[in-house]
């Protein structure tokens, strides 16, 4: 029962961050909101796991593949949440490099586009 979770939290973990629309509506905007709670020094782990859950529940109810299909249990998705956070970190890490650098040197550093 394990193992059957955990593939199927890999598989909507993959599903989600291969798909360009999530990426851009759902992922990008949480890396850039979770590195900048880092550059403030108000980065919190266990919110940032209820953000990349708020990311898997989008992605649920709007993805074309997911929109019509029965939906996972909490358990799945907060295993889910924990893959893509797992899985985004080091681009979550590039972007608070990124953002601090910017800071540092008083430029503005939202990185928003």
């Amino acid at each position: 029962m394990v193992r059957d979770c955990e593939y199927e939290a890999n598989e909507i973990s993959l599903t989600v961050s291969n798909d360009f629309t999530t990426y851009k509506r759902a992922i990008r905007p949480t890396i850039l909101n979770l590195a900048r709670k880092k550059v403030n020094g108000t980065f919190q782990k266990n919110l940032a796991l209820k953000a990349w859950l708020n990311v898997v529940n989008w992605a649920l109810n709007n993805q074309l593949f997911y929109k019509h299909a029965v939906k996972p249990s909490v358990e799945i998705r907060k295993l889910a949440a924990l893959f893509l956070s797992d899985e985004w970190s080091s681009e979550l890490h590039y972007t608070y490099d990124e953002m601090r650098r910017l800071k540092k040197s008083g430029k503005p550093w939202s990185l928003r586009r």
